[in-house]
């Protein structure tokens, strides 16, 4: 589930403060960026450092991996992400217009580096700048959940318990600190209602192609 054609939508000129983001990026040449479970979980770590509070993500680096990495705690949220063998999605809300954009300059340049080091490569990781779209109303932001949730499908593959999705924490009695998964819990009146939205495909390919996810 990754766009081929990148509408000009796709290409933000210039972030909101609090606003709604769809960002996701591919490989260069669409070329796998994960490929054995270390490289999900650096991904995944690198996300728990930069979005933790400061002195729990000392701590935990501490505890797990020396990882030089700047801290977006309290300036960006992570909503929901899934990642793919070649690319990823992350729906992230920000608080000021450069947030997401430092963000994520910081997140693949770090991963890059990993994976470069890793597998004695040169050269970008990933194909160019991310994309960014703005989420500018609810029912957006429900489908568009529901779509990067539901990407593992792609690989034939249980939505529910894929490993590098936000989706098993929005079913788990308690759900990580850097994850922020409210901002879409407050549109649904149980989880049991949420879980029957994303079990609703019927109306999939008639919100992919309005809201250009297709």
């Amino acid at each position: 589930m990754y766009n081929e054609l990148m509408p000009s939508r796709n290409s933000v000129k210039q972030f909101q403060e609090e606003g709604l983001y769809h960002v996701y990026n591919r490989g260069v040449g669409k070329a796998p960026i994960f490929l054995d479970e270390q490289d999900y979980t650096a991904f995944m770590r690198r996300l728990e450092l930069m979005l933790l509070a400061e002195r729990e993500a000392a701590q935990s680096q501490h505890n797990k991996q020396r990882i030089r990495i700047g801290n977006y705690s309290g300036r960006v949220r992570l909503v929901a992400f899934c990642l793919m063998p070649n690319h990823f999605h992350l729906m992230l809300w920000q608080t000021d217009q450069t947030a997401i954009t430092e963000f994520m300059r910081t997140l693949c340049t770090s991963y890059g580096m990993y994976f470069n080091r890793k597998y004695d490569r040169v050269g970008p990781v990933f194909q160019g700048r991310f994309k960014a779209i703005l989420v500018d109303s609810d029912t957006y932001s429900t489908h568009l959940s529901r779509y990067i949730h539901c990407n593992p499908m792609d690989l034939g593959l249980d939505v529910y318990t894929y490993r590098y999705s936000s989706l098993q924490y929005y079913f788990a009695p308690l759900y990580p600190k850097w994850l922020a998964p409210q901002f879409l819990e407050n549109q649904f009146s149980s989880k049991a209602e949420y879980h029957r939205f994303v079990n609703d495909l019927s109306d999939m390919q008639t919100t992919e192609e309005q809201y250009g996810l297709d």
